[in-house]
């Protein structure tokens, strides 16, 4: 059984040196062993096979084991490796197929007696070292290649390590508060070897439920910080080897006790769990990237419809007259036709249609004075709306080009402007022949955004208050929602007013504006 304390009768420094050479050497050959033979399964049995073959790669370890030693070595070795394996699944940082799953308990399935020496001389580190390296051998197996999970195997070592640790250090401590004869401690060891992967396995999976979308995403990391993630199994190489030239010299010198057994350990963790920030930070940083880089290619894409849209616009002006003559003249022969069905179908279908097209063809030819593109296809898509609803609009433009000032943020400006005009139009859309009018002018002192629509005797009679609505629980949060955004602005006001069957909305934004 592994000596967790170190604590044993005095050993010559020469024997316990050749005897740990001996035993990481006979771990080493079985550790390539193992990866040799997960190897060649990844490789050459087909996948329909590759369960049963994960199987045996498991039992053949857990068989040696079992013949070798005593069975409470067996059980502590195979609750052990169990633990490790299961977790390093669960956790679900890499994708571990049941190859990598089988290969990382054999690498962990050894005989408790193994390390005797190497527990002498490096405490409970060597388990650091053997988890670090069956993490990485495991992924390397599964993925081909570490580079791009450094992240995630960097996170599952220091996870399995600790488990590994609180694992040896409950079965060292607690069955000698159980158990005064051989048998009764057998059985108390057994106990709380069992007991002790059980809770952690159970704290695995309560991470996992509450940590398992952001661990999922480790993986990811690497493969956008190549640059950076590479240097982190280097670090973490380079504490592990600190701290053991730390401990070796309390181990030579004769001054290893319970507490520096204890606490060497633990300094080992704390370096390593340090790096646990620059993770989350690399994390944050990455979900910044990703979303920089969508909302560039959005702009991008914004910005090539407002160019196409002022294109476009321009083109529509200069068809405008031209349409207004073709359908004026083919009026003229229509009305001249004996032909009632034609005349019929012509001024019911094609006029009111070609009136309409016309109509919103001058109208928004009116949105190139408004050199913003944003704000000009912002308005172009809500002009577009009210026309389709049937809504006749006005639009008067009155800006300098050259001078052109918005005053508010332009998605603040245009959240106010939609949430006005919407209003604006369901109102006017329950009026016959009502009209939305919407007026933009430049001054010496800013510019003004002047919407008129009629009302209906009912909204007369309630009134318009922010929050309050005829439409249902939850609706008419519109004003109150602009009331609070123009708070955020010292220039910007809205000037709201009934004036007998209309209701206009004046949003004035003065001086230079800003936040």
């Amino acid at each position: 059984m592994i000596d967790i304390w170190g604590i044993g009768p005095e050993i010559d420094k020469m024997e316990l040196l050749i005897g740990s050479m001996g035993e990481l050497l006979r771990y080493i050959l079985h550790f390539i062993l193992v990866y040799a033979a997960a190897y060649l399964i990844r490789r050459f049995v087909p996948e329909r096979g590759r369960t049963a073959a994960s199987v045996l790669l498991a039992l053949v370890p857990a068989a040696f084991v079992w013949m070798t030693g005593r069975k409470s070595e067996f059980a502590f070795s195979f609750l052990w490796a169990a633990l490790l394996a299961a977790e390093a699944r669960t956790l679900g940082v890499v994708s571990l197929e049941n190859v990598e799953t089988a290969f990382l308990f054999s690498a962990m399935m050894f005989p408790g007696k193994l390390f005797n020496y190497t527990s002498a001389l490096l405490g409970n580190l060597w388990m650091f070292w053997l988890v670090s390296a069956s993490v990485y051998a495991g992924v390397r197996l599964g993925a081909g290649r570490v580079r791009g999970n450094h992240f995630a195997c960097y996170f599952l070592s220091l996870f399995l390590s600790l488990s590994a640790y609180l694992y040896n250090l409950a079965c060292a401590v607690l069955p000698r508060f159980f158990g005064e004869t051989n048998q009764g401690y057998t059985l108390a060891f057994v106990g709380t070897a069992a007991a002790a992967s059980g809770v952690l396995e159970f704290i695995c999976l309560g991470i996992r439920g509450r940590f398992g979308e952001p661990l999922k995403r480790l993986n990811q990391l690497g493969k956008r910080y190549g640059e950076i993630e590479r240097y982190f199994p280097v670090l973490s190489f380079l504490i592990l080897a600190a701290v053991t030239v730390i401990f070796l010299p309390f181990t030579f010198l004769g001054q290893q006790n319970g507490l520096i057994m204890l606490l060497i350990p633990c300094l080992c963790l704390v370096l390593l769990g340090c790096q646990l920030p620059f993770v989350g930070l690399f994390y944050r940083a990455a979900f910044l990237k990703d979303a920089a880089a969508f909302h560039r290619r959005e702009k991008d894409e914004i910005v090539s419809y407002y160019q196409s849209l002022s294109g476009n616009l321009d083109e529509m002006q200069k068809m405008r007259h031209d349409m207004k003559n073709i359908f004026f003249t083919m009026g003229n022969y229509v009305e001249r036709s004996s032909d009632q069905e034609m005349k019929a179908f012509f001024w019911e279908k094609i006029y009111p249609y070609a009136e309409r097209t016309l109509r919103q063809n001058e109208l928004l030819s009116r949105l190139c004075r408004i050199p913003e593109e944003t704000l000009r296809a912002f308005l172009h898509l809500k002009l577009s709306q009210a026309v389709a609803m049937n809504v006749a609009v006005e639009l008067e433009v009155q800006v300098d080009l050259q001078r052109f000032f918005l005053g508010l943020d332009i998605i603040d400006l245009t959240r106010v402007l939609g949430i006005l005009l919407d209003n604006a139009m369901e109102e006017a859309a329950q009026v016959p022949g009502g009209v939305l009018s919407l007026r933009i002018a430049e001054d010496g002192e800013g510019c003004s955004y002047i919407i008129k629509n009629p009302v209906t005797g009912e909204t007369r009679a309630r009134g318009i208050h922010p929050g309050i609505s005829s439409k249902g629980e939850g609706r008419g949060q519109g004003l109150k929602i602009v009331r609070e955004i123009l708070e955020q602005y010292a220039g910007a006001a809205l000037n709201s007013s009934l004036q007998g069957e209309v209701y206009v909305q004046s949003l004035n934004i003065k001086g230079p504006g800003g936040r």
